[in-house]
C-alpha cells in the first residue's frame, strides 16, 4: 500500500477508534453515576439500566480491542499513534472495570432496606465518597478525550482523600455493628460498597497515568501511596 494511503488508513482507523474511546468513556461515568444515585434510595430503574450499561461497555470493549489489535498488526504505528492504542487498551480495561463495580454497587444496594434501618443515614461519608470518586473519573476520561496532561500526584491527592473517607466509613459501620446500630447484613453490603468506591478511584489513578505516558511519551514516576500501608492495617478491607 503506497504511504499516502496506508496514512489514511491509519488515521481513519485512529478516528474510528477515537469514536469508540468516547462512547465507552461516557458509558463508564454513566454508570457510575447512576449507581451512586442508589445510596440516596430506592434505586428503582437505576439498577437495572446499571446492569444495561454495563453489557454494553463490555460488548464495546470487546470491539475496542479487536480494533487495537488490527491497528497494530495492519499498520505497525509508532510513536505517538502507538501510545493512542496502546493507552486505549489500557484504559478500556479501566472503564470496563468501572461498569463491573457499578454493577456491584447497584446491586448491593438494591439489598438495602432504605429505610431507617438502611445504615446509610448514618454514613454521609458514603456519598462524599461516591461524588469524588465520580469527580475523579470524570477528570480523567475527559483529560484522555481532550487528550489533556493529567497530574497524576493531583489525581492521587483526590484518591488519598477517597481513601480517609473510606477508612472512617469502615471504622463507622464496624462500630454500628459493635453498638447493634447497623445490622451485620446490612453492615456487610455497605462494607462492599465502601470498598467498591475505593477501587473505583484507583481505576481513575490508573487512567490519569496512561493519559500521562500517552501525551508526554513518559511514564509517570511511582509515587508512595499512603493507603497501602491503610490496607494492610485494615487486613486488607
Amino acid at each position: 500500500m503506497p504511504e499516502a494511503a496506508e496514512r489514511k488508513a491509519l488515521g481513519e482507523g485512529l478516528k474510528h477508534l477515537d469514536e469508540n474511546m468516547r462512547t465507552v468513556a461516557e458509558l463508564g461515568e454513566l454508570a457510575l453515576r447512576k449507581a451512586v444515585v442508589g445510596l440516596d434510595g430506592d434505586p428503582g430503574d437505576e439498577a437495572a439500566q446499571v446492569f444495561a450499561i454495563d453489557r454494553e461497555i463490555y460488548g464495546l470493549k470487546q470491539e475496542i480491542v479487536k480494533e487495537c489489535v488490527e491497528l497494530i498488526a495492519l499498520h505497525a504505528p509508532v510513536a505517538g499513534d502507538l501510545r493512542t492504542i496502546t493507552a486505549s487498551l489500557e484504559i478500556t480495561t479501566d472503564v470496563d472495570r468501572i461498569g463491573r463495580y457499578s454493577k456491584d454497587i447497584a446491586e448491593v444496594v438494591q439489598e438495602l432496606d432504605h429505610g431507617a434501618d438502611s445504615g446509610l443515614d448514618q454514613l454521609p461519608e458514603l456519598r462524599q465518597m461516591g461524588e469524588r470518586t465520580i469527580a475523579m473519573i470524570h477528570r480523567s476520561l475527559t483529560s484522555f478525550l481532550n487528550r489533556e496532561h493529567v497530574s497524576v500526584p493531583e489525581i492521587i491527592r483526590a484518591d488519598d482523600e477517597v481513601d480517609r473517607l473510606h477508612d472512617i466509613v469502615f471504622r463507622k459501620i464496624i462500630d454500628g455493628i459493635s453498638a447493634r446500630a447497623i445490622s451485620p447484613r446490612i453492615g456487610a453490603h455497605l462494607i462492599l460498597v465502601n470498598r467498591y468506591l475505593e477501587r473505583l478511584s484507583d481505576h481513575a489513578v490508573n487512567i490519569g497515568g496512561h493519559v500521562a505516558y500517552m501525551v508526554t511519551g513518559d511514564l509517570p514516576e511511582p509515587m508512595p501511596r499512603p493507603h497501602e500501608a491503610r490496607q494492610t492495617s485494615l487486613g486488607g478491607v
